[in-house]
């Protein structure tokens, strides 16, 4: 139906049409050339990582045996998740492998099969993170009560510097600290649990403010709760 009588203001108007090399704006009534240019988004290595695991999980899912994709679809009934509000929300058998696959495959490289049997770990208990750091590194204690410590690694991620200690870590500030795969993770020891890293994520900056998160993880990517906490070094 054509638009007949129908006047639009000019300030209001805003369009782009791409003609061969280039693409011709109209802004606020101007007409605007300029050389087209493709947008760019290269995905970073973690990314490339995260994605390399989601899509060789997905695909593993489709190839394994009823039994274990029926044993995978129980345990996500059993073992609902909680969102950003607290609320609990159920899941699919295939949400449950990829999430519990992928940390499996960042650590090993190898792709599960069955599903879990053992227990969620118990998460660490406190953190003792000393002020003073070396330059490149960061080292502290895990204090945990686990009764073993067979089978179970520490997933550590940290944060960029924070503004201000007032300011409370959004999760999405969370990275692994040495990237995504088998560096961020370490075999536990008994408590206290003196472990060391090289943070490639971010920097050590001298009295800034951080955040630190640790989880185990047991042998079937199954993650404990997390712990974190905000602390500022001198390096």
């Amino acid at each position: 139906m054509a638009l007949m009588g129908l006047q639009f203001p000019a300030a209001r108007i805003s369009g782009r049409l791409k003609n061969n090399s280039n693409v011709n704006s109209w802004n606020n009534g101007q007409q605007i050339l300029r050389a087209f240019t493709a947008t760019t988004n290269i995905p970073t290595d973690d990314q490339q990582a995260v994605n390399t695991a989601f899509s060789l999980l997905t695909k593993q899912w489709k190839l394994l045996s009823d039994a274990n994709t029926d044993a995978w679809t129980a345990f996500a009934v059993a073992n609902p998740v909680k969102n950003r509000l607290g609320n609990t929300v159920p899941r699919t058998g295939l949400s449950a492998y990829v999430e519990l696959g992928s940390i499996h495959y960042f650590r090993t490289g190898l792709l599960l099969a069955a599903a879990p049997v053992l227990g969620r770990p118990a998460p660490p208990t406190s953190l003792d993170v000393p002020g003073a750091q070396t330059p490149g590194t960061l080292s502290f204690d895990i204090i945990h009560s686990l009764p073993s410590v067979a089978g179970i690694w520490w997933l550590v991620r940290m944060t960029s510097a924070l503004p201000s200690i007032k300011v409370t870590p959004a999760l999405g500030l969370y990275r692994m600290i040495e990237g995504v795969g088998a560096d961020s993770f370490l075999a536990a020891a008994i408590s206290p649990d003196a472990v060391t890293f090289s943070p490639t994520k971010y920097t050590l900056q001298d009295q800034a403010w951080f955040g630190i998160e640790v989880q185990s993880v047991n042998a079937e990517g199954w993650t404990s709760t997390p712990l974190r906490s905000q602390h500022t070094f001198l390096v």
